[in-house]
């Protein structure tokens, strides 16, 4: 009876010593996760700043573009008006 009495107890032992090593797993898993988690929300903070920067640069450009288009429009329609009047001269 007294061997019995031994081995229940070294069984409880073991289970409550593999229940502490579970449950330390478990909460180190945890925090690798969370900050996992932390990491991962500030790579997404960090990837919308780009791409609202990039959106933002893009408008830039763009307005940079059509008004650079409209000078040289403007440049072009001056441009033919003149050769138009000198060619009409000309012919006169």
């Amino acid at each position: 009876m007294e061997a019995l009495d031994r081995a229940s107890k070294c069984l409880q032992h073991q289970n409550a010593f593999g229940r502490a090593q579970a449950s330390s797993r478990l909460r180190q898993m945890e925090k690798d996760y969370t900050q996992k988690l932390a990491k991962s929300a500030q790579l997404m903070a960090q990837l919308q700043a780009s791409v609202c920067d990039g959106k933002e640069e893009a408008g830039r450009v763009q307005q940079s573009l059509e008004r650079q288009l409209e000078e040289d429009q403007a440049r072009w329609d001056q441009e033919r008006k003149t050769l138009t009047h000198h060619a009409d001269k000309a012919h006169r």
